[in-house]
């Protein structure tokens, strides 16, 4: 019987060079040549499923539970990327999160609030359409 040691196939790189972590990319590769060998088969690249990104109304959804959580801060990051997605009510609510009285309503202590950037929020979803003009002409003031 032929006895293993412990690292006795490892080579260790020239003096002066670290040794490189294997990449993703190489990783999929090994564990592809690994299957063919184990199976028999012919070299199939794996591929790791992607990660779904959520839709936008989902995001909205999300910071409105931030939202009634106290969350403001987490609020407003996902906010922002639904926003950057093109979801119109993330706008309005990003707002909402901006404007002093609305924190206050919502007894937020220890966040800044922005009342420039609410009126720009605000403005911007008035353009868009997006709520009553009553009610954003009264959280622009």
């Amino acid at each position: 019987m032929t006895r293993i040691e412990p690292h006795s196939n490892q080579q260790t790189p020239p003096a002066g060079q670290a040794a490189l972590a294997p990449t993703r990319e190489g990783a999929v590769t090994a564990i592809g040549a690994a299957l063919s060998a184990a199976f028999g088969t012919a070299s199939t690249r794996i591929e790791a499923p992607a990660l779904a990104e959520p839709k936008p109304q989902a995001l909205v959804e999300r910071a409105e539970r931030l939202i009634r959580l106290g969350d403001i801060s987490g609020a407003r990051l996902v906010l922002e990327r639904a926003m950057d997605r093109g979801e119109p009510r993330a706008v309005f609510l990003l707002a909402q999160t901006c404007d002093p009285r609305m924190l206050r309503a919502w007894k937020v202590q220890g966040l800044q609030p922005d009342p420039e950037r609410a009126r720009a929020l605000y403005a911007r979803a008035a353009r868009e359409g997006l709520a009553d003009p009553k009610s954003l002409a009264e959280a622009m003031r």
